[in-house]
């Protein structure tokens, strides 16, 4: 499994762009299940917030490309580690100096947080 680095997503092919849907949806079955993987147990080092964001990225650009998000892999991704795009939005937004350099909230200042390098 492979999570290519968040600054890629916007250039990735299609097909590599799709994959990583799926790896995001097969990644958040497997925390639930706990069923254990050398690299997908050092994913989960970081906090869920981090993966969560990194699905928004990609299933925004996802609709950015015209693609749709299946309800099944929607309704997955929310029951197994809580995705909901539309509650993702105060969690990050765009620096106005940088483009594609996200930034999370904590409490009223803004941090930049690690992304999965």
């Amino acid at each position: 499994m492979r999570l290519w680095h968040y600054k890629l997503i916007k250039v990735l092919p299609d097909k590599h762009l799709i994959a990583q849907w799926r790896e995001c949806c097969a990644m958040s079955a497997m925390k639930v299940k706990g069923k254990k993987h050398v690299i997908i147990d050092r994913a989960w080092e970081y906090p869920l917030d981090d993966f969560l964001i990194y699905t928004r990225l990609v299933h925004d650009e996802m609709l950015n490309r015209n693609f749709k998000c299946g309800a099944n892999a929607l309704k997955t991704l929310k029951d197994n580690v809580g995705y909901d795009k539309d509650s993702l939005d105060g969690l990050f937004e765009e620096e106005e100096k940088t483009k594609n350099i996200y930034c999370c909230k904590n409490n009223e200042n803004v941090v930049e947080r690690r992304k999965w390098i």
